[in-house]
């Protein structure tokens, strides 16, 4: 008797198990399975597509549709993506220069030719706000050469406002934020 119970219940279990496994909840080949993107919001991704021999090409989603942030000519990444009334501002690099993107069109507005990589945009009461590093420049010392390195960075409205750090170590500053 027990023999028989066990097997009907490894029967219906099976049965049940591959009808709810029918075609139309599996994924076409080549595709991955995706939730529902939210209704009545917007989501906004930062990030890059590796093109061309594998470059890294800025790009901008606003759910889940691919906007191009520059011609595909240089390296370029998008680190961070900030929404500020109907203002979409994109924080990267492109060529080993610091890049603010507004509503998809470059913004130059670093003070500094050394600013290397924006990583964090934040806007408040109008100020644009970005974080990111510098190089600092090698320097001889007598006999000595003194390498450059990478030193933290704020800018405000593109002017530079210096971080504190201990010597001469590398430091970069990944996030902002202003209340």
């Amino acid at each position: 008797m027990f023999n028989k119970i066990r097997f009907l219940s490894i029967c219906l279990l099976t049965t049940l198990f591959f009808s709810g496994c029918g075609q139309d909840s599996l994924p076409e080949e080549g595709q991955e399975e995706t939730g529902e993107w939210p209704t009545g919001q917007n989501v906004f991704v930062a990030g890059f597509e590796n093109i061309q021999d594998e470059k890294p090409v800025a790009r901008l989603w606003k759910n889940g549709k691919m906007e191009k942030l520059t011609n595909g000519n240089n390296s370029s990444r998008a680190y961070t993506v900030y929404v500020s009334g109907d203002d979409v501002y994109a924080a990267g690099v492109e060529d080993n220069k610091a890049r603010l993107w507004k509503n998809g069109i470059v913004q130059n507005i670093a003070d500094d030719k050394d600013a290397i990589v924006f990583f964090s945009v934040f806007v408040s009461n109008g100020d644009v706000y970005t974080s990111g590093y510098v190089t600092v420049e090698g320097k001889t010392e007598g006999n000595l050469l003194i390498p450059g390195y990478l030193k933290a960075t704020l800018w405000r409205n593109g002017k530079k406002l210096n971080l504190t750090t201990e010597g001469k170590n590398n430091s970069q500053a990944m996030s902002i934020f202003v209340k």
